[in-house]
Parts: C-alpha cells; structure tokens; sequence
C-alpha cells in the first residue's frame, strides 16, 4: 500500500479483546495509520452501521472483519441484518469472517455467503492481510 494513498477504514467485531489487540498490532504493522473501530457484538456495530447509512453511507468502513461467534448477536445473525441495510454496492464495506471455528460447514457457509469476500482463520498474519490490502 502505497503510502501516500489514504488510509483504509476498518471495522473488527469481535468480543475477544485479546483477538482484537493482536489483529490491531498485525495491522499497524502493515499500514501506517488505519483508522480501526472495533465492536464487541454484531449488534453494536449494525448500530454503528445504520448511523452511517442513515447520515451519509459515504462514511462506511472500507474493510469489515467479522468473527462468529459472539454474544448479543453473532455473526450469522449480524450478516442478516448487514444484507437489510440500505447500502449501496459501490459504497458497501469488503466484509471478511474472521474466526477461530474450526467447523467445516461453517466455513463453507461464510464463503458462500454473498456478502463475505473470504473467510480468513485466526489468528491472521502479515502476509494474508497484506495480500487484502494490496489488491
């Protein structure tokens, strides 16, 4: 990523805070000033979202990364409502899964799922997340 070019959006929900910590160092390792927000429940962040939407979907994150399984509402549910929002597809977040699951019917799911662009595995490293943000 070239350096001069501004710096992605990125949305992580997840309620591990040690999965969030460890993913918030990988990525300020590979981009110089990302602007991270985090959630702890796919509730929290579809609220996050239709603020956005409803103010100016101008705003909405670049990147989503999405884990399954959390309390309040999981990803599986977040992923139904993320589909309601009125988002057009050009301004519409590049969501990934991001989780630790190791269920194989679970990760055939998130990547025919339309909305996900890929199911990545926790913990990430460098060089995956280095091939999102380069291409």
């Amino acid at each position: 990523m070239n350096l001069n070019e501004p710096q992605p959006t990125i949305m992580l929900i997840d309620d591990v805070e040690l999965d969030n910590i460890i993913f918030k160092m990988v990525l300020q390792r590979l981009l110089p000033n990302p602007t991270i927000d985090t959630c702890a429940n796919g509730q929290r962040a579809i609220e996050k979202l239709r603020l956005l939407t409803d103010n100016s979907s101008s705003l909405m994150p670049d990147y989503i990364f999405l884990d399954l399984r959390m309390p309040v509402m999981d990803g599986w549910q977040f992923l139904k409502e993320f589909a309601e929002l009125a988002i057009t597809p050009e301004k519409r977040s590049k969501l990934f899964v991001l989780s630790s699951t190791i269920d194989k019917n679970e990760i055939q799911d998130s990547i025919e799922n339309p909305l996900v662009s890929d199911f990545l595995s926790k913990p990430i490293g460098l060089d995956k997340l280095k091939s999102i943000f380069t291409t």
